[in-house]
């Protein structure tokens, strides 16, 4: 998706429709995490990721509003970081555990899409696993690893 994206916006002369860098993308995931919040009285956010980082920047932003527990939930892939669903429901999360359902070649895609995702070099479900990564620079905010750039690419 994203290879295919950047390159026809390239071919046809448009600006790029998608982030360039994996930490523009997780900074405007928290920034959009930190809208549904605060706008929850008309809404119930459904904050969907294996990256504990976002799910605890969710996690926090519904205590400093003081969000009830039940009022929002987090949403993970059947098959993938169960230790994790465990822990958010034992901490007593609404978890909705889900899997993709639909025709075959869609679906494929959108298996090869996760796939490609969560064995990149910059997944967080890789470093979490990898015991040579210190915890500190897992839950490090994307807008420390933005101030590292010197200019964001569009």
């Amino acid at each position: 998706y994203w290879d295919y994206e950047t390159v026809v916006a390239e071919y046809r002369g448009w600006p790029c429709p998608v982030y360039r860098q994996k930490w523009q993308s997780d900074a405007n995931f928290e920034e959009q995490t930190e809208f549904l919040m605060r706008n929850s009285q008309f809404l119930r956010p459904a904050i969907a990721s294996h990256n504990l980082r976002s799910l605890s920047h969710a996690i926090a932003w519904a205590k400093v509003l003081e969000l009830p527990q039940q009022s929002w939930e987090i949403q993970m892939l059947y098959g993938m970081a169960e230790e994790q669903q465990q822990l958010f429901s034992e901490l007593g999360h609404r978890v909705r555990v889900y899997m993709p359902f639909g025709e075959a070649i869609p679906g494929m895609a959108y298996l090869v899409r996760r796939l490609l995702e969560n064995t990149s070099n910059d997944s967080f479900l890789r470093h979490a696993y990898d015991t040579d990564v210190d915890v500190a620079d897992l839950l490090r905010s994307p807008a420390d690893d933005g101030a590292a750039h010197t200019s964001i690419s569009a």
